[in-house]
């Protein structure tokens, strides 16, 4: 029998021991201080718990919202009982892993481990250290908020501090337009926070198709949240109580003074590897990251890493694949990571989702692209549901094959299924044409952006 020990038990190492121990092999899973990792305790659950109740929250609110027929008086919220659900809901998921795990026959150590030499872990226990022996490693070790060089950067919240949820500031100050930052300054302006955003690139959500970051901006301009753009964070000071931040804008060269209660910094996450000494082992790293395969093969003989530790795309989703396709190789010797087809969803107030090759990427390499576009405003379920803000884009190459696609609006983190399903499997427009969409539904707004890119829109005038 294959004995594989995996050092993390994130997304990438709890999936990892499931599927090695579907395998046949004896697995012993090492977790230093939070199983299910980040994503669970810190991360995608309780945002998305708190991202939940927020939507709601702005969507009871709205002015427009007494034109549903429904009316509501003294709208109110509890933090304490906004706290306690995101800490049930988190302590529910913990102990279903844990279950799985034990139910799977895989060795569950809650202990600092660390990484000796390949096939060779040790931890303490209660009599001593303990050595763990296996045929394969897999390393698993997620990473931590990343700070810029900022001054003044530590008196502000990282996203862990904004997720103890213990109060909501007056005014947040919010360090990067990327995927975290949006996210909690939407919870916040939700509940009243007035939240002022600074992003150092041009535009919101950088990484992502300009269109879909041009009209988030412009909807959380709508929702009350300022967005600087093009603008660097110079330093941090306490001032009066609160904060006094201090930002330079590239485009009139101007300095900016902005007082504020709170500041969050959110310009993203970089790997870490507890229990891994890299230069003692010589395990390779490049640009603060585990160098891997497409096998996720490490430098090291025998030693695999998947998840957030070896960069890339940072996201939950796509760890838990990257360690699945890690054991499957031990095993196996089959199987390799394939990442034109990754979902990237944004839960801000409305969602983002996104697959594949945005406009620009495709454009940036010569490609002639189809693209097709349709409006929420253009759905009759959207309307049905008092949503009309928000599209879907579609993106195929020359031959009509789907080759990325975006979406803004509610409902967009479903709606990409499709789209990556397609992208995924080398799918048409002409595929997705031909296949009946329930009506009235969301995902028919699939089926008539590729009408649209095909050039005869069904429900929208042509061209629009």
């Amino acid at each position: 029998m294959i004995r594989i020990g995996i050092l993390g038990g994130g997304p990438a190492g709890y999936v990892g021991a499931l599927r090695a121990a579907q395998l046949g092999a004896s697995v012993t899973l090492i977790e230093r201080r939070w199983l299910g990792g980040a994503c669970l305790h810190v991360g995608c659950i309780p945002t998305k718990t708190l991202v939940h109740a927020a939507a709601l929250h702005a969507e009871l609110s709205a002015k427009g919202f007494r034109r549903s027929g429904l009316l509501l008086d003294n709208l109110r919220y509890d933090l304490e009982a906004l706290r306690k659900r995101k800490d049930d809901t988190v302590h529910r998921l913990v102990t279903g892993i844990r279950g799985l795990l034990k139910e799977a026959g895989v060795e569950l150590v809650e202990a600092e481990g660390r990484l000796e030499a390949p096939g060779v872990m040790t931890y303490k226990g209660p009599d001593g250290e303990v050595v763990v022996k296996s045929d394969y490693t897999l390393i698993a070790t997620g990473s931590e908020p990343a700070l810029p060089p900022v001054p003044g950067v530590e008196l502000a919240w990282t996203s862990e501090d904004a997720l103890r949820f213990e109060e909501i500031p007056q005014r947040l100050l919010v360090i990067g337009a990327g995927v975290i930052g949006l996210e909690f300054a939407s919870i916040y302006a939700a509940f009243g926070s007035r939240v002022t955003v600074v992003e150092m690139l041009e535009r919101a959500l950088p990484m992502e198709d300009a269109e879909l970051g041009a009209e988030l901006e412009r909807q959380l301009k709508r929702a009350g949240i300022t967005v600087h753009t093009g603008t660097r964070v110079l330093g941090l000071d306490e001032c009066d109580g609160g904060f006094e931040a201090v930002f330079h804008q590239e485009g009139n060269g101007k300095d900016l003074h902005l007082a504020c209660d709170r500041v969050l910094v959110a310009t993203g996450r970089r790997p870490v590897f507890p229990g891994v000494d890299v230069e003692e082992l010589g395990l390779s790293v490049r640009q603060g990251a585990v160098v891997v395969d497409s096998r996720l093969r490490t430098t090291l003989p025998r030693t695999y890493a998947a998840g957030d530790c070896i960069g890339g795309h940072m996201l939950a989703h796509v760890a838990s694949y990257e360690a699945e396709t890690a054991v499957e190789h031990m095993v196996t010797e089959r199987g390799e990571v394939e990442y034109a087809a990754v979902p990237r969803c944004v839960f801000t107030i409305p969602e983002v989702a996104a697959v594949g090759a945005t406009e620009d990427d495709a454009l940036e390499t010569g490609q002639k692209v189809l693209v097709g576009r349709f409006p929420y405003r253009a759905s009759g379920k959207a309307l049905a549901s008092m949503h009309s803000e928000g599209f879907i884009k579609v993106i195929a190459d020359e031959r009509g094959r789907l080759i990325g696609g975006g979406v803004i609006g509610p409902h967009a983190s479903d709606l990409i299924g499709e789209l990556s399903l397609a992208v995924h499997n080398g799918l048409t427009l002409a595929d997705v044409v031909g296949t009946i969409h329930a009506h009235p539904t969301l995902p028919e707004m699939v089926r008539e952006a590729c009408l649209d890119a095909l050039g005869r829109p069904l429900h929208i005038p042509k061209g629009k």
